[in-house]
């Protein structure tokens, strides 16, 4: 039910035989008896049925008089002072009015559903349509029910019964066919104003409705009408036509008009659309006809919305074939070209006027339009808003002498300024040669954004980049609309062939992936994808998990993620710089945070500012979090060695996204940066090495022993203690052997006579100390006896106390990291699924990056400096490896030339090596190189340890730059070298361009509001273009 007029009215109904469609299937049930126009019908039949028991009427014209003796009550109130009273008899009034709204409103409807509902029920019998005749059954009792609640003086005090004529019962051929004819049912939709006649095609016919139709209308007033749907009744939108004076752009109310791109519009205005419209010849009746949108040529886009030049409305694209069959715009359509040359003419007319009586405006000679137009400029290079320009002016035309023009005559400039940018643009791209390569992405964060950068070379050997495309979406575009959106940008913008399209770079998100490979099936065009460098290098150190370490980072930064937090003053009080945070989506700056830790150490972190913060409640929460993490020494020795790791294992990483993300040339020495990357990582996590790993695990071995110390002591104090008891037990043993010798040796003393009655009697018994001694000695025996067993029950307990010591010791070095080889293996798994992740990226043969990995080592041959040191071999297989760039320059032909050419690329190089007897004089006298060198020279003087001994071969960015400035001058000396070189240097190792200029975006967005998107692009392009 929520569907427009005409495509409910199309899925409700069927066109005759003849009408050129064929028949569609016949509604069933009570679809059959609701038409769009019925929808409010529907609306107010549910409404009677839900609330008809539920509502007992007191008498709504009762209510309202109440409501209004209350007023009186309430004025003498508050004469009186007595505001409570006065209060409490504001909320009376105020349940009374909404009361008495309910019971009229519910009446009117009871009124109106009795009669409608009766209607729809013979109908529903004549046709056997057993549901539709029951659920009108019941809306006829409901209504009928509460009417005969409703009080007499309602029904005195109303505008009387209502009498609905039968206009929507169904005709005999309408019924064999399923169709329906609208019916008079109160609408609370708003209704179209008297030009928008050809945006509803549906309602063509309202004004030759009847009376009856308009009184039923006004039972749902704006009083009645829900808030969204008043809401929607005063929803107007009105924006300066293009291409018309002062004429407004007026939206179509109740519409939600969507964005819509230039590549969207062009392939509308290609195609044929149904639209499904009122038979004027069957009047009740729709018929399906065929827009050829190739007869409407005054479509366009205002705002990012579909606007009818016709008609000066905008329309959402469904409604678009609706609209374009609607009487008042084929008016208007045919009438457009000679409305515009009057309008020319008379615009003619009046500048010509205005001029020659001297009036403000057409006045303004070209120095006074030229001087305003420069200060337009300089607004919109400063990124300084319009808002500021009124304030400015005193002091601007003080100082300068001349009147400053005001806010709005600024802004009227605007659409001069991006039409010169748009100009300029094309005419510098004509200066170049036409190849080019395009630097594309869209951003998320701040704003749905798409921006398209241009990269070429123009016939003096300069590269150029210009922002060419930028727009805001209201929502992420996917990969139809991206290629839709890349070659509108080529064809429309840079009036370019898109067979000249040589490479693309971009990350690696799969809409963009997608819309290059659209690109290619569409126009037949297969550029080179140059996936970011950068992009593929900080993947990697987002890849490293130190967990405990990484959730430490967080919550030292949301200590101080407030501008202006106590905690920020705290951290550079005590270790007197600014504390980093790591959010955000680049591992540098996560980096940097790591660094920072480390370097400041996260005892002395936890100690001297967590602890500090949380005593004064600086960042309470957070900083309570931070000495949880950090309290327990274990959990402060994981954290030093996972981000210790990290620092080693990240510190190449960046080095390598920072270089790749340069404007300069960077492709001609690319390789370098890649294999010194490649080098340190491509062997695994085992091979590389850990410095500052190594020095914070041994720190960690010490902090773990020290946290073990009590419970070592306690093991060594138990070992004493047992060594000790066995040897008592030793020399409790050798006592009893000694007594037992002793007693042996006096049971044998005396001389033995003749006879039995003359030997001494032996104490077997006690000697084998079964029994007591009958002597001293075997009495001593038995004491020495005893003391031995004392000393084994001794020795036995202080080994088992022995043992549960080191049980305790055991079971806390378990699952813990105790020893530096323990740390060390830690923080080298918290790297190594970033080591991982680089062997899929640029070392295994699927990975995104292997193809442009040899590409980028086949480029080192357009170094000079590289290729002086490579001999001809060598050039030759770097020459045939070209064809990995996929150009269609790279023929086996054009290969044979460059080969051709090697002996005079060689001798050119040499040459430039050798200039004036040095290796130095060529370089140092390029443009820019003493600027350069002078600068270097005062960073040396302030930071003599950073910078001693640095030269700009050290500095990636200004040697790229260098090299290219030889091509500059080399280029006329050869054919094919020169074009391959300018060639290559499309493209880029990283698409870091569109992200510098999604920050300008910001940066104006945060300046100047959401204005006009050719404000802004103008804007942008101001502030990056150069010409």
């Amino acid at each position: 039910m929520g569907k427009t007029t005409a495509a409910a009215a199309a899925a409700s109904t069927d066109c005759r035989p003849g009408d050129g469609e064929p028949a569609t299937k016949k509604p069933k049930g009570i679809q059959a008896f609701f038409s769009p126009q019925m929808e409010q019908s529907d609306s107010a039949c549910k409404f009677v049925v839900k609330h008809h028991e539920s509502v007992q009427p007191k008498g709504f014209k009762l209510l309202r008089q109440g409501a209004a003796d209350l007023k009186k009550n309430i004025t003498q109130a508050m004469e009186a002072e007595e505001w409570d009273k006065a209060e409490d008899l504001q909320s009376v009034e105020k349940e009374l009015l909404s009361a008495a709204e309910l019971e009229e409103n519910l009446y009117l409807k009871a009124v109106y559903c009795k009669q409608h509902a009766k209607n729809r029920y013979d109908i529903c019998m004549k046709q056997q349509n057993v549901k539709g005749a029951k659920y009108f059954s019941t809306v006829l009792k409901a209504a009928e029910s509460y009417l005969k609640k409703v009080p007499e003086a309602d029904f005195e005090n109303s505008a009387g019964p209502i009498n609905v004529e039968d206009d929507d019962v169904l005709s005999v051929d309408n019924e064999c066919e399923g169709e329906s004819i609208a019916a008079a049912a109160p609408e609370e939709e708003p209704q179209m104003d008297e030009d928008d006649e050809g945006n509803e095609t549906a309602n063509e016919d309202e004004e030759d409705r009847s009376a009856e139709s308009s009184s039923l209308r006004n039972l749902f007033s704006a009083g009645n009408r829900s808030k969204a749907g008043r809401k929607r009744k005063g929803r107007a939108y009105e924006r300066r036509a293009k291409g018309s004076a002062g004429a407004p752009k007026r939206v179509a109310r109740g519409s939600k008009a969507s964005k819509i791109t230039q590549a969207q519009l062009k392939t509308m205005k290609k195609k044929k659309y149904k639209a499904t419209v009122p038979n004027k010849e069957r009047p009740g009746t729709f018929c399906t006809v065929v827009v050829d949108m190739k007869n409407e040529p005054f479509w366009e886009i205002s705002n990012g919305h579909l606007f009818c030049g016709c008609c000066n409305v905008v329309v959402t694209r469904k409604r678009v074939a609706e609209h374009c069959c609607g009487s008042k715009h084929k008016e208007r359509r045919d009438n457009k070209p000679k409305e515009d040359a009057e309008a020319k003419e008379a615009g003619i007319k009046v500048q010509a006027r205005l001029t020659e009586e001297g009036l403000q405006g057409s006045t303004v000679d070209a120095d006074e339009r030229k001087d305003h137009m420069l200060l337009m400029r300089a607004f919109a290079r400063g990124n300084v808003p319009l808002r500021g320009a009124d304030a400015m002016a005193p002091f601007l035309e003080q100082w300068s002498g001349k009147q400053v023009p005001g806010r709005r005559v600024l802004g009227e400039l605007f659409t001069d300024l991006h039409k010169f940018h748009l100009e300029k643009i094309v005419k510098k791209i004509q200066e170049c040669f036409p190849e080019f390569a395009l630097i594309i992405d869209g951003s998320p964060f701040f704003a749905n954004a798409e921006c398209v950068i241009v990269r070429l070379v123009d016939r003096d050997f300069n590269i150029v980049e210009l922002v060419i495309h930028l727009e805001l979406y209201d929502s992420a575009l996917d990969a139809e609309a991206i290629c839709d959106h890349i070659i509108s940008t080529i064809e429309d913008r840079m009036k370019s062939d898109p067979k000249s399209w040589r490479a693309v770079m971009l990350d690696r998100a799969s809409t963009n992936k997608s819309a290059v490979s659209k690109v290619g099936e569409k126009a037949n065009i297969h550029p080179l994808p140059a996936y970011c460098v950068s992009h593929g290098t900080n993947t990697v150190g987002k890849k490293f998990q130190p967990k405990k370490g990484k959730k430490f980072l967080q919550t030292l930064g949301k200590m101080v993620s407030a501008p202006l937090c106590k905690a920020r003053d705290v951290h550079r009080s005590v270790f007197g710089v600014s504390a980093k945070t790591s959010s955000g989506i680049r591992f540098c700056i996560q980096l940097e945070h790591t660094n920072q830790v480390n370097e400041l150490g996260v005892v002395n972190i936890r100690d001297k500012y967590v602890r500090r913060c949380v005593n004064n409640k600086y960042s309470e929460k957070s900083s309570i979090k931070a000495l949880a993490q950090s309290k327990d020494p274990e959990d402060v020795a994981v954290i030093m060695c996972e981000l210790a790791a990290v620092a080693d294992a990240g510190l190449p990483v960046v080095s390598a996204t920072y270089t790749s993300e340069s404007d300069a040339p960077m492709i001609l020495i690319e390789d370098e940066t890649i294999n010194r990357l490649n080098n340190l990582m491509a062997h695994g996590v085992d091979a590389f090495a850990f410095p500052e790993l190594e020095e914070k695990a041994a720190e960690a071995e010490a902090m773990m022993a020290e946290v073990m110390a009590p419970m070592t002591q306690e093991i060594a104090d138990a070992r004493s203690v047992v060594e000790a008891k066995e040897e008592a037990v030793r020399q409790a043993e050798e006592t009893v052997r000694q007594r037992n010798e002793i007693a042996l040796a006096s049971s044998l003393n005396g001389t033995r006579q003749s006879g039995r009655r003359g030997a001494p009697r032996r104490d077997y018994g006690a000697m084998a100390g079964n029994g007591p001694s009958t002597t001293p000695d075997m009495e001593a025996l038995d004491k020495a006896r005893a003391d031995l067993k004392t000393a084994r029950d001794e020795a036995e307990d202080a080994a088992i106390l022995l043992a549960e010591k080191n049980l305790v010791l055991d079971e806390f070095k378990d699952g813990k990291l105790i020893t530096k080889d323990d740390f060390i293996s830690h923080g080298k798994q918290c790297v190594k699924p970033g080591f991982d992740h680089y062997h899929n990226l640029f070392i295994d043969p699927s990975g995104d990056y292997y193809y442009l990995k040899r590409a980028y080592h086949t480029a080192r041959i357009f170094n000079p400096r590289v290729a002086a040191n490579l001999d001809i071999n060598a050039i030759n297989e770097a020459i045939d490896d070209l064809t990995v760039f996929k150009m269609p320059e790279f023929t086996p032909s054009f290969l044979q030339g460059m080969k051709a050419e090697i002996a005079a690329y060689k001798a050119a190089v040499d040459a430039t090596a050798l200039r004036n007897g040095t290796d130095c004089d060529f370089w140092s006298a390029v443009p820019g190189a003493a600027e350069y060198d002078k600068s270097l020279t005062a960073k040396i003087a302030n930071n003599p340890e950073k910078y001693q001994g640095k030269t700009w071969l050290d500095d990636p960015v200004e040697k790229a730059r260098r090299l290219w400035e030889w091509w500059r001058v080399q280029h006329g000396t050869f054919t094919y070298f020169s074009k391959a070189a300018r060639l290559v240097v499309l493209v880029q190792a990283s698409s870091c361009a569109v992200e510098r200029v999604f920050s300008q975006v910001k940066y104006i967005l945060e300046s100047i509001g959401e204005g006009l998107e050719e404000n802004i692009e103008c804007r942008l392009m101001e502030r990056f273009n150069r010409y």
